[in-house]
């Protein structure tokens, strides 16, 4: 949970902490460019705001969408985002990290079906963009509530934390051919459901982009370049000739945070420095494959490094200098590869002045969408206040008391206890651990 008090009222206000921080951030007045559309390819995005994936363990026992999970996605539908980008859907039972995630097989499907039927008809006549997130949890696989992890290799900086045994065996060739399968079947099944899009899920050291930093790994999915990107890249390639009226895109991690040899977009001389080498490399070649849009993310909910201050100051680093650097490393790939649409987030500190930095990055032709994740549970109808009014209500932004991430990680129904307690509220009940912080 973030202590740094938020004290930001105007833009002026985050003019001067940047300064005070020695902090670079792109901000203008005027955000009425969010209101643009956004031509992808075949498709085209009503406005620049990204609903970000954010899980609810409110699936069924078979992952099927349950009643809190269609009433989320009603809710962005009368919020006017313009990209909706549902939660990490599983490829399979085995590959969900909890035992009500979403998970898109031939059983659910016809209930995925019914999801998006909610959702366009609660978008009243808007029409946002439905892009599926496909997963497989890899390390953090639990489907039943035990431990079931799937590793590409074994990791210094992750094995102890999450109880990987020394002895467990990592997953083989054949079976990462079969799981890419299983994202090429799911891809088909989210197309007949009537999603617009997919997303082969590449961040937060899950199965795919764990393979991404699989320097030591043998075999056709690990050592060099090519065969470490492998899995994503010919996946998209095969859903992309399977499901060819589907947009396919990913959120990838540019950024993991940890250091080589297990990190992904980082120099390799063992420090925490990034290295965009390899995630502009691949962006230029999914571009290629027909991908018109990346979600950009920036390091991993499961690993926390301490890193020192960048003003070398002692103590908890504040929170506006792992937005510049979510921002900043978003920017760099957009700048870098300007023919694919780059989605930026990691600014739900900011509040009601977000929308001001968002609109600095579009117009500085740093990012084309400003996503926001932990900001869609607690103010889903945003977009429509800033394109209606020009700004965010401050009293119905997302504190960052981080009590929904709470909630999913003790298999709660996740939202916000805060803006929508009568819903969540209850899910907290007694354990003070769960009383969310201003």
């Amino acid at each position: 949970m973030s202590r740094v008090p938020f004290e930001l009222r105007t833009l002026e206000d985050l003019g001067e902490l940047c300064g005070r921080l020695s902090v670079d951030l792109p901000a203008v007045q005027d955000v009425s460019c969010l209101a643009e559309q956004v031509p992808l390819g075949h498709w085209t995005a009503p406005n620049r705001f990204l609903a970000q994936p954010m899980e609810g363990a409110d699936a069924t026992s078979a992952g099927a969408p349950g009643p809190l999970t269609e009433r989320k996605y009603r809710r962005l539908a009368k919020g006017a985002w313009g990209v909706i980008w549902f939660e990490a859907t599983a490829v399979e039972p085995d590959a969900r990290a909890r035992p009500h995630q979403l998970c898109l097989t031939d059983e659910t499907a016809d209930a995925f079906a019914r999801l998006v039927e909610a959702t366009r008809r609660a978008a009243e006549g808007r029409s946002p963009l439905l892009v599926l997130q496909l997963t497989h949890s890899g390390r953090f696989s639990r489907p039943e509530g035990t431990r079931r992890p799937v590793i590409a290799q074994h990791s210094a900086a992750l094995d102890a934390q999450h109880g990987i045994a020394e002895d467990l065996v990592t997953i083989t060739d054949d079976e990462l051919d079969r799981i890419g399968a299983r994202f090429v079947h799911a891809a088909r099944l989210a197309a007949q459901a009537g999603f617009d899009g997919v997303d082969v899920k590449a961040c937060h050291r899950y199965l795919f982009s764990e393979l991404l930093g699989a320097h030591r790994r043998e075999g056709r999915y690990g050592g060099a370049y090519e065969n470490r990107t492998r899995v994503v890249r010919e996946t998209v390639a095969a859903i992309r000739e399977t499901a060819p009226d589907v947009l396919v895109t990913t959120r990838m991690g540019v950024y993991d945070g940890l250091p080589w040899p297990d990190g992904w977009g980082v120099k390799p001389d063992g420090g925490l420095e990034p290295d965009l080498t390899e995630p502009v490399r691949l962006a230029r070649e999914l571009s290629s494959l027909g991908v018109p849009m990346i979600n950009a993310s920036v390091g991993s909910p499961y690993y926390n490094p301490q890193r020192s201050r960048p003003d070398g100051g002692q103590g908890r680093a504040h929170p506006l200098y792992g937005i510049a650097q979510y921002v900043g490393l978003a920017g760099d790939l957009q700048e870098a590869v300007p023919e694919v649409a780059v989605a930026s987030a990691g600014c739900a500190w900011l509040r009601h002045v977000y929308p001001h930095v968002a609109a600095g990055a579009v117009r500085a032709g740093r990012a084309a969408f400003a996503g926001q994740g932990r900001e869609t549970l607690a103010y889903p109808h945003a977009p429509r206040d800033v394109i209606q009014t020009g700004r965010m209500d401050p009293d119905k932004c997302c504190i960052t008391c981080s009590t929904c991430g709470a909630l999913l990680g003790s298999d709660r129904p996740a939202g916000c206890v805060v803006r929508d307690r009568e819903v969540y509220r209850p899910e907290v009940g007694a354990d003070r651990s769960l009383t969310p912080e201003s």
